[in-house]
């Protein structure tokens, strides 16, 4: 049984600074091969996971990306998505990581 993407988002206290819903364009590149010394160029750990994934194709996903965290809604097909992003607050989200690590 598919869940609407209301049904999907878990409410939460903790959120902030929705950013409002926008269109993007879905790009996907192929790499030969990684530079060398990868390791001396700045970066950030992403850390995400999928909390849901419906049957038409909208994705809610957890990120968090150095010491922010976020929740990601996707939705539509193809290579044009709507894509609606909310910071959360950390407190809730902390163990977030460490879980994904140990799935690995």
């Amino acid at each position: 049984m598919s869940k609407s993407k209301e049904e999907a988002l878990a409410p939460s206290q903790e959120t902030s600074e929705e950013r409002p819903q926008f269109q993007e364009i879905e790009r996907k590149f192929l790499v030969e091969s990684l530079p060398e010394n990868l390791e001396q160029y700045p970066h950030k750990e992403v850390v995400q996971g999928y909390l849901a994934i419906t049957e038409d194709g909208t994705e809610v996903r957890l990120r968090q990306k150095g010491s922010k965290y976020f929740q990601t809604v996707k939705s539509g097909s193809g290579k044009t998505r709507f894509d609606q992003r909310l910071k959360l607050l950390g407190s809730n989200l902390a163990h977030f990581g460490k879980r994904q690590k140990e799935k690995e």
